[in-house]
This record gives C-alpha cells, sequence and structure tokens, in this order.
C-alpha cells in the first residue's frame, strides 16, 4: 500500500509532501524537490524534521513570517485549507492545499500539495492589464464621442441663434428692396409713358 501510493504521489502533476502525525517527511515527490531547489532524491528526505525544514525554508518566501504563519495555523485548526497563493522569493507563484489525515479523530499526519502557478498568474495579470487598457480606450472613446455630441449641438444653437438674429433684419432688408424695386419700376414706367408723349 505504501509503494503503491508513493507511485501515485510520484505521477501527480504537483508537488507533494505527506508528513506522519510526528511531522516526519513520510512521502515526498520529484516535484517537491524541484519546485523548492532540493538538491537530494526524494527518498532522501523521508523521515526527516517538517518543523525544522518549514523552518529552513522561509527564505524561500516573499513574507516568510506571513507563510509560516499560514502553516501553524493549518495544522492548529486541522482544517482542510485549499487554494491559498503564496509569493517565492524569486518572483514565482505557488498555490498551496492542506489535508488533514485524520482516522478516528486522530491525527495521522498531514499532507501538502504545492503547484506552480506563475504562468496562470502572469496571464490572468496579462488579461486583467488587457481589460484596464480596452476600458481605457473604451472610455476615451465614450469622451471624445461626448465632445463631437457638444460640438454638433454648439453647431446647431450657433446656426439656430444666427438665423433669428438675422430674420428681423434679412426681412427689412428684402422689404426695402422689393419698395425700392418698387419705384424703379414705376419711375421706368412713368419713362416710358413720357416718351410715348412726346413721340405722339
Amino acid at each position: 500500500g505504501s509503494e503503491r501510493l508513493s507511485a501515485l504521489v510520484e505521477n501527480l502533476n504537483a508537488a507533494v509532501l505527506v508528513e506522519d502525525g510526528d511531522r516526519r517527511m513520510a512521502i515526498a515527490n520529484q516535484q517537491f524537490c524541484d519546485l523548492f531547489g532540493i538538491p537530494v532524491p526524494p527518498a532522501a528526505l523521508l523521515g526527516a524534521d517538517c518543523s525544522a525544514a518549514a523552518e529552513q525554508s522561509k527564505p524561500l518566501f516573499a513574507d516568510p513570517e506571513g507563510w509560516f504563519a499560514t502553516i501553524r495555523g493549518c495544522l492548529d485548526g486541522r482544517q482542510q485549507v485549499l487554494d491559498v497563493e503564496f509569493a517565492l522569493a524569486d518572483g514565482r507563484t505557488v498555490e498551496r492545499d492542506y489535508i488533514p489525515i485524520l482516522v478516528d479523530g486522530r491525527d495521522e499526519g498531514h499532507v501538502w500539495i504545492y503547484r506552480d502557478i506563475t504562468e496562470r498568474r502572469e496571464m490572468v495579470e496579462r488579461r486583467e492589464r488587457l481589460l484596464d487598457a480596452e476600458r481605457d480606450v473604451r472610455h476615451a472613446i465614450e469622451e471624445q464621442n461626448e465632445r463631437l455630441r457638444q460640438l454638433d449641438q454648439l453647431k446647431s444653437d450657433f446656426v439656430a441663434n444666427v438665423s433669428h438674429e438675422l430674420r428681423t433684419p434679412l426681412a427689412r432688408i428684402i422689404g426695402e428692396a422689393d419698395l425700392a424695386l418698387q419705384r424703379w419700376m414705376c419711375s421706368m414706367l412713368n419713362l416710358c409713358r413720357q416718351r410715348m408723349h412726346c413721340c405722339a
């Protein structure tokens, strides 16, 4: 059974550490060693004191004390805690699951599962940046459209005001032009009559 469990853990696509009830390393896989840069094979870790190992691992994390405090919180709470993210000191991001091993209410150990989610986190951040940029562009376009609407309104108001202001003077000018035209036509008609009278 133990060999089958070890084989299963080794083939998981995650870094796995299984502790026994005394917080001694019972199982670890190669992904665990690779993730944290442990230069020995997993078999060499078996029986190691996990409390001391955790203390020694603190410098690997961007917030060493915060990471260490969450371990203590998990151990004290003995409740499953999933998908907790931590930043590593080298810039990577890992996600951790904690699963207590309880048999008839007794603490028989702990399972820690770590996944490197750096690429996923970077994709999420890129997507958020793109969405922010898209929102900025959309906002700029909306502002530009609003300015264009305001300019159209100003133009319409200007034309309406000019039309209103010019309506009365134009009516007077047109009226005076009609009157002048009528006078001119009368003058021409009188001139024609005079010439016709002279000729007669």
